[in-house]
């Protein structure tokens, strides 16, 4: 619509005469169509400078993944099974590796911090010189990044009202042979002590765990897998066990533990690791 259409409706609708019309014009030009342009102007700029950062991390990115060494034997297992571009089978073959290392590393850390924890819930009642020695065996032997996750998870699963950092300076005041500390500690290990892991049972490997997130991947594709054996002591020869074995360099791994955590939906009830898993799930390989 041009001004003088503009002008002709405000004319007979408000009795305005060119002159009163221009000036409510600038008027609104100067309140309100610049502004809205400057603004419509800068958010361009904004969304530009955004995307230009989104392309240039999803480059390096994909480099990152590029440049990753191999993983032959499962990158051919998401190729050939799952139909994979071959950029996303080696992205996949990294993840599943690194989840499984992760949750072995978690696995094994817990039956630790369990333990430990028991002999600071054993010590409740107990002198402060004996309460201030298991505090400061906690204090040295669980400083890993596993240990923090499964103290935090496992306050947060017993509803104690305090956090992980608050903890630590608990076990700090402890190892001071603080009376109250002590006290406070064995109190707290006590509540915690439902919401660990068992502190029973053999370490697990790292290639077990792998080959357990193997397993659910596939099965979420819709792929099911079975472990054979070979009658002439050949060992696993199934695909899935087979890429296993060599992406570990471990030719006598076996899948039978895997297996067994896997048919015992591991993940989904039965596991002292539920909560963790559900609460933080495992480390991205871009992290």
């Amino acid at each position: 619509m041009s001004d003088d259409s503009v002008y002709r409706l405000a004319k007979m609708l408000f009795g305005l005469d060119r002159g009163e019309f221009d000036i409510v014009l600038n008027d609104l030009n100067e309140r309100y169509f610049e502004p809205i342009v400057q603004f419509a102007k800068k958010l361009s700029e904004a969304l530009s400078r955004l995307f230009e950062a989104i392309a240039r991390e999803f480059d390096a990115f994909v480099q990152k993944i590029e440049m990753a060494p191999e993983k032959p034997s499962y990158e051919k297992l998401f190729i050939e099974k799952a139909g994979y571009e071959p950029l996303f089978a080696r992205f996949m073959a990294h993840q599943i590796c690194q989840w499984g290392e992760n949750l072995a590393a978690e696995i094994n850390e817990g039956c630790k911090v369990r333990a430990i924890i028991d002999k600071m819930a054993d010590a409740r009642g107990r002198s402060t010189l004996v309460m201030s020695r298991r505090a400061e065996n906690f204090r040295d032997q669980c400083r890993s990044v596993e240990a923090r996750d499964l103290i935090e998870v496992a306050i947060k699963q017993a509803n104690l009202l305090l956090t992980a950092v608050e903890f630590d300076k608990l076990v700090e005041l402890a190892c001071e042979r603080d009376e109250t500390a002590c006290s406070n500690l064995g109190r707290l290990s006590q509540q915690l002590e439902p919401h660990l892991p068992e502190k029973r049972g053999r370490p697990i490997s790292a290639e077990t765990c792998t080959h357990l997130f193997l397993l659910r991947w596939l099965e979420s594709l819709g792929i099911q897998c079975a472990y054979t054996s070979s009658t002439d002591n050949a060992g696993f020869t199934d695909p899935v066990t087979r890429a296993t074995q060599l992406a570990s360099g471990n030719g006598g791994f076996s899948p039978l533990y895997a297996n067994k955590l896997h048919k015992e939906s591991f993940f989904a009830s039965g596991s002292s690791f539920v909560g963790l898993i559900e609460d933080r799930p495992p480390r991205c390989m871009c992290d």
